[in-house]
């Protein structure tokens, strides 16, 4: 079901913000809300949290691999 909701701007913007992050639409995390009554903060937590986890991994498989951009190098991208 589909609806809309007024959202404070800071709250829009942090939305907005985590959304383009971790590359989830906003409603993901709108969802994640409501559903199990998480605050933003905690949202940003655990998903910034998460994609710094993804990020590092990455970039540790192209040290040990002796490559500067792993992703490019494994032809992923």
């Amino acid at each position: 079901m589909a609806f809309s909701i007024r959202l404070q701007k800071n709250i829009e913007e942090r939305l907005e913000r985590l959304s383009a992050l971790t590359n989830r639409p906003k409603s993901f995390y709108v969802n994640e809300a409501l559903i199990h009554g998480r605050s933003v903060a905690l949202l940003e937590t655990i998903y910034l949290t998460e994609t710094d986890r993804e990020s590092a991994t990455a970039e540790s498989l192209g040290h040990e691999l002796g490559r500067e951009d792993p992703v490019q190098q494994l032809s992923l991208v």
